[in-house]
């Protein structure tokens, strides 16, 4: 890997880009952060060797450490003296120069981010930057997206347009924010004389709730530089988790929505050899038949769509090209569909059918044989403790051969129980169901969400802002393709009245404790092969 010296880009003056271009693009803004080294983009010192441990034959272990002491001794560094008892006293000076050096360290941590580190003079080489594993994702995703500056500008930067992008990644909106607002400032990326887009995380473009007017419409639930920019025509870019995440005000200005491109082999290998720089670059002919083969054995694109910024820190700690690919395709591997499926589950034949029919939509919708529209969903499973509420979902996932998601109140508000920090929750849920997608997202417990009518209720703001939020969350996903949202409570006539209107959860399915009668009953004979004599 060798270091920048000045970001470079040969721009494309179509915004149809080329099917290769896409790389040319990622490695321009990927030179443009190394160059500046911001410490929320790139990192140094990573490790690429491991020398063998050979100890001098002629040199007793006893010898090592005060040979080692004898070369701290002439080691450049000073030694620093042992602290005794005979140590003198601090003095006021002594905690006035602490304080000033302690407040020198942190402002100097604090500017790490927009100054380039500063030669030392010693004359030693340079640190080599790599970028960090979620900010690499995030870059490859975009240039993969757009595939060129031209084709980003042309979509980004008409007056008085409003675009959301939807990085569809757990973990990875705040990192597209950052490079995306690296990108808007810098030339090789944006013509100098064209207005500058409003960049801005979707979650901070509202008001927080107790600095909202009641009854505000949508404008006037904007914070003031959003409302500025729409009212000056400038262009906006929000950057979201999942569109489906949008607060309701902001859905309500009919934005454009730009889905980041998913991830699939040929961007994770770029990812890779930019990160094991021994494999021979992004040209495939000057890789080894090594590394071809061992980028081969990447996951199919459907397994790499959901690897996120965490599965690649996690494998790219491996020291080899080799052990990276390995703990992605443990990663990407689906989850074993052994075991027993929905027709193997003791149900009544009212609750079976509608269970039965998801599976079967799933699967046809799978297969491109209806549209997502006629996929059932909107099941609210209710039955007492143990009735098996919440392995029905399990079920029909394994069944669909599908992920499923579970989310609850007592998930969201695990990290934090105020308003905010289970909504910040929530969304992130099912954020990760449509990373996950095709997925069912359950949600258990749904009573413990509340009922706004609920009379002598004593924390009734909270429970109108958390029924609000997962109101809003649901319909951000109603008609998300390939996310099934299921519900599951022990008290169906707690559930918000709202929650279960039509299109939510409208249909209700009473499970009880199986009994012996709703055992399926198998065939003996049914796992011999066929042709076999039965005799």
């Amino acid at each position: 890997m060798t270091q920048p010296t000045t970001p470079t880009l040969t721009s494309t003056t179509s915004g149809a880009a080329a099917p290769a271009d896409w790389r040319v693009f990622a490695a321009a803004i990927r030179e443009s952060l190394l160059f500046e080294q911001s410490g929320w983009a790139t990192i140094s010192g990573v490790i690429t060797r491991h020398p063998p441990y050979a100890a001098p034959t002629d040199t007793p272990v006893s010898a090592v450490a005060p040979l080692r002491q004898a070369n701290a001794a002439t080691s450049s560094t000073p030694a620093q003296p042992p602290t005794t008892a005979s140590t003198l006293p601090r003095t006021e000076l002594d905690d006035i120069l602490d304080f000033v050096e302690a407040e020198a360290e942190a402002a100097a941590a604090l500017m790490a981010d927009a100054l380039p580190p500063v030669p030392d003079g010693s004359g030693k080489e340079a640190a080599v930057y790599s970028l960090r594993p979620a900010v690499a994702l995030a870059v490859t995703r975009l240039a993969f997206t757009f595939g060129s500056p031209a084709a980003m500008y042309n979509a980004l930067s008409a007056p008085g347009s409003l675009t959301v992008l939807s990085a569809d990644t757990l973990g990875l909106d705040e990192p597209l924010y950052k490079v995306l607002d690296h990108m808007l400032s810098r030339a090789p990326f944006w013509p100098e004389d064209a207005p500058l887009p409003k960049a801005i995380r979707a979650e901070e473009a509202m008001l927080s709730k107790d600095n909202r007017k009641t009854g505000a419409g949508p404008i006037g639930q904007l914070v003031p530089t959003f409302r500025t920019a729409l009212e000056t025509r400038r262009a906006i870019v929000a950057v979201a988790l999942a569109a489906g995440t949008l607060p309701t005000a902001l859905r309500a200005l009919k934005p454009q929505v730009i889905h980041l491109a998913p991830l699939d082999r040929a961007m994770l290998a770029a990812i890779l050899t930019d990160a094991y720089p021994d494999t021979g670059g992004h040209n495939e002919g000057d890789r080894g038949d090594g590394v071809a083969a061992a980028l081969a054995r990447l996951p199919e694109d459907a397994r790499c769509k959901g690897l996120g910024p965490d599965d690649l820190v996690l494998a790219l700690r491996n020291p080899t090209l080799e052990g990276a690919i390995a703990a992605l395709m443990l990663a990407a591997a689906p989850d074993a569909a052994d075991g027993p499926g929905l027709a193997d589950f003791p149900l009544p034949q009212e609750v079976r059918e509608p269970l039965e029919q998801m599976v079967t939509d799933l699967l046809a919708w799978q297969a491109g044989e209806i549209a997502w529209k006629d996929v059932t969903r909107g099941l609210l499973l209710s039955g007492p403790p143990g009735s098996g509420k919440t392995e029905v979902p399990r079920l029909i996932a394994r069944s669909a051969g599908i992920n499923v998601i579970t989310g609850s109140i007592a998930d969201w508000s695990s990290e934090g129980s105020r308003g905010s920090e289970v909504i910040k929750a929530m969304r992130e849920c099912f954020a990760r169901a449509a990373a996950a997608a095709p997925a069912i997202l359950f949600i258990d417990e749904l009573d413990a969400v509340g009922d706004r009518d609920r009379m002598g209720d004593n924390n009734r703001t909270w429970t109108e802002y958390v029924v609000t939020g997962l109101l809003a969350a649901m319909d951000g996903y109603e008609g998300h393709e390939g996310v099934v949202i299921m519900g599951a409570t022990n008290h169906p006539d707690r559930i918000d009245k709202a929650i279960r209107r039509p299109g939510r959860f409208d249909r209700v399915l009473h499970l009880g404790y199986p009994t012996h009668d709703l055992i399926p009953r198998r065939d003996p004979l049914a796992g011999l092969a066929q042709g076999s004599d039965a005799r």
